[in-house]
């Protein structure tokens, strides 16, 4: 959807908007480190959850 936007959206003379390269070096890098951040925003609560007593955090 953004794409198409992108090559839609003209400025007055008809040049583009803003430059948006996507290149093969940025895909491979949103590849290898979209895995690695979702990871590490999942252990953050799972570390809490570790430390807690199973009877009181089922209890509420």
């Amino acid at each position: 959807m953004l794409l198409i936007w992108h090559d839609n959206v003209r400025q007055g003379d008809s040049t583009e908007l803003f430059p948006f390269i996507l290149g093969p070096v940025l895909i491979g890098r949103m590849i290898l480190f979209a895995p690695v951040f979702g990871v590490l925003a999942g252990m953050a609560p799972a570390m809490q959850a570790v430390r807690l007593d199973p009877a009181v955090a089922i209890h509420g």
